[in-house]
């Protein structure tokens, strides 16, 4: 248009086509300033027109005086102008006629408010089955948002009103997406409260947004900021009620999870415990042990009516499963402290008894733990559903376990099955250890993507450069947890080595005593060797690797166990072959063998050497001395002769005495 003006003379159509403009706008105008309330916003709505007609007419009249003549130029940056201030004006206009209330923009979000709060009863479509915990999880999220959003108008709405509109839409949209979730647990116990307090949530955000238009339009009103305000505080209030109403609905849920933290607590204190005794130092307060045996097999019955509860919570409301989940901690919690009792009570001869009770009780708070875990899981779902099959495995798991317990207990004084026992405790921990594993092998299987990805994606907020740091550091460590992971690989394949020695020389003796220490050891070298085997699993540059690498110790597991089964039968029938024997340890060797290959290919590069060779132990301490040589000559080099202080010239007190006498 500025071309056209300063290139071609200007017509009466030209001039006629600008005129017409004018009085449709004042009378669009005065229409739109009928509908508003407000006296201050009717007035800036006059005053905005009358600015943009006003600098119409100074284009005309400058495209006028220009006439089409690409001389004049001294007229063209005043053409340029006038084209400029009204561009300016009639986006102002538009900004004050979008952002009203009475407008389409503040009204279609305030009717999207109202759909959705529509579609709360509504049943959902089939989608993919997830936890409840899960969809409890997006809620609140949605929550938090709508909630951080109404306390950002409240901050900018003095500051930069201009934003107020995104906030605006944010509202909308987060409101959306909660109704969404909501419905989508609607089958859960629990769920009508919630909707109750989503529907009671859309009337505050309404408001708000009608509100948040009229701050916007006009930022001095400062009585529509304290409505601001004030609306601001009902949908956190709302949100408040929504947060609750959660709470209420999920306290079997909160509570299975804060009972499974208390085991793992109270698995690690075992654990403890087991260390001292290993070592023959843990305390013996001077009682025999008949006086804790009762304690202990009372507590543990106990604890499988615990286990039919959280079982049957599954299936109910979630206030009974609350109240299973801390009826099984408060009895895991006195079974724990019972059996530290107990082995307490044992003497110092009896030390790997002291180790089996504890190891016995350690598998019985696992064993829980996944049980608490599976009807965390499994709440709220059909029968059909692969959570509740899980959910039967891992009661199943449990019984067992607190059979294991009893037995143990009742045999703790026996000394001519205690080596026995140790062995089919020992068993069943490598059974369990291996089933961890494959589910977990399982679990971290790749998947397929699924729609909807995008929401759980996290936002960068930090620069190009900042993420290349942060990129290079994340390398930089990944090799050092490799390394890291390769040496423990390998002591963790000699501890097997010297496992499987033992076991091999107590079934060779055949003393209770031997098998039951075998037994002990070689329950804890499978532990670590898996925890080691997936924590380097985690660290593998490739799928492939890391898939040999679970194997490898899956099947040196499996070897290992099956040498204990089988002294467990020979054992029991009196009829120890030190052929079979070596045929297992063999079979172990060469688990242990690839285990150790696979620590090799571990490796990060040439770099790779054996921690326990004395010749790499002699270079380290080696470079480390150099190191603090280096450093020590650095700090000399920097050393100074002292500076000396300018003496004074001294002065004869007596000599300057003399002339003045």
């Amino acid at each position: 248009k500025q071309w056209y003006q300063r290139r071609v003379a200007i017509t009466a159509g030209n001039v006629v086509t600008m005129s017409l403009y004018f009085e449709p706008l004042s009378r669009a105008t005065i229409g739109a300033a009928s509908k508003l309330t407000d006296m201050t916003r009717q007035q800036d709505l006059f005053s905005q027109a009358r600015t943009l007609m006003e600098a119409m007419s100074d284009l005309l009249k400058t495209s006028k005086d220009c006439g089409g003549n690409p001389n004049a130029t001294t007229l063209h940056p005043r053409l340029e102008e006038n084209v400029e201030t009204v561009t300016e004006a009639i986006q102002d206009l538009r900004m004050t006629l979008e952002m009203a209330p009475e407008s389409g923009l503040s009204t279609s979000l305030i009717e999207s408010i109202h759909q959705s709060r529509g579609l709360l009863h509504e049943p959902v479509a089939d989608t993919v089955n997830v936890s409840v915990m899960t969809q409890h999880e997006a809620i609140l999220t949605n929550a938090r948002a709508v909630a951080r959003a109404s306390q950002d108008m409240v901050g900018k709405a003095s500051i930069n009103p201009d934003c107020l509109s995104n906030l605006a839409q944010t509202i909308s949209e987060q409101y959306g997406l909660l109704v969404e979730n909501v419905r989508k647990c609607a089958d859960s116990p629990g769920s009508e409260p919630l909707r109750d307090a989503t529907n009671q949530l859309a009337d505050p955000c309404s408001e708000l947004v009608r509100t948040s238009a009229v701050v916007q339009s006009n930022p001095k009103d400062t009585i529509s900021r304290r409505e601001l305000s004030d609306h601001a505080k009902g949908v956190a209030q709302a949100v408040h009620h929504i947060v609750q109403s959660l709470q209420n609905s999920s306290q079997g849920t909160a509570a299975c999870i804060e009972a499974v933290t208390v085991i793992h607590g109270i698995t690690g204190d075992l654990d403890t415990m087991a260390m001292f005794a290993r070592s023959g130092t843990l305390d013996n307060p001077g009682e025999p042990f008949s006086t804790h045996r009762e304690n202990i097999l009372g507590t543990a019955k106990k604890l499988v009516e615990n286990t039919k509860q959280l079982v049957a919570g599954a299936a109910s409301d979630q206030q009974q499963l609350k109240n299973a989940a801390i009826a099984a901690q408060g009895t895991i919690i006195g079974l724990a402290e019972a059996v530290k009792l107990g082995a307490g009570a044992l003497t110092l001869d009896d030390v790997e008894t002291q180790v089996m009770l504890l190891n016995a009780c350690m598998d019985v708070a696992k064993a829980l733990a996944n049980l608490i875990d599976s009807t965390k899981d499994a709440c709220g779902k059909t029968t059909d559903d692969p959570s509740m099959e899980q959910l039967k495995s891992s009661a199943k798991e449990m019984v067992q376990s607190v059979s294991s317990l009893l037995k143990t207990v009742k045999s703790a004084e026996d000394k001519a099955s205690r080596g026995t026992r140790a062995l089919e405790i020992t068993v069943d921990a490598v059974s369990n250890d291996i089933k961890i594993l494959d589910n977990a092998t399982l679990s971290a299987a790749p998947a397929t993507p699924e729609t909807g990805s995008s929401d759980e994606e996290v936002e960068l907020e930090s620069s190009i450069l900042a993420n290349r740091a942060v990129a290079s550091r994340a390398v930089a460590n990944r090799a050092d947890s490799q390394h890291s992971h390769c040496q423990d690989l390998i002591r963790a394949a000699k501890e097997i080595t010297f496992a499987t020695t033992k076991a091999v020389s107590a079934g060779n003796t055949a003393k209770q005593d031997d098998i039951a220490a075998a037994g002990n050891m070689g329950r804890k070298a499978i532990n670590d060797m898996l925890a080691t085997c997936k924590g380097a699993a985690l660290n593998a540059d490739n799928e492939a690797l890391k898939i040999k690498v679970l194997q490898s110790g899956r099947s040196t597991s499996m070897a290992y166990r099956d040498m204990l089964e089988y002294m467990c039968e020979a054992l029991s029938a009196n009829n120890t072959d030190s052929n079979q024997l070596r045929e297992h340890s063999k079979k172990i060797a060469d688990c242990v063998t690839d285990l150790i290959e696979c620590a090799k290919e571990l490796k990060s590069g040439a770099d790779w050497v054996n921690p326990d060779d004395p010749n790499v132990i002699a270079e380290n301490e080696l470079l480390n001395a150099a190191a603090s040589i280096e450093a020590a000559a650095k700090k000399l080099s920097l050393l100074q002769p002292r500076k000396k202080t300018k003496k004074e010239k001294s002065t004869d007190c007596d000599s300057a005495l003399i002339p003045l006498l």
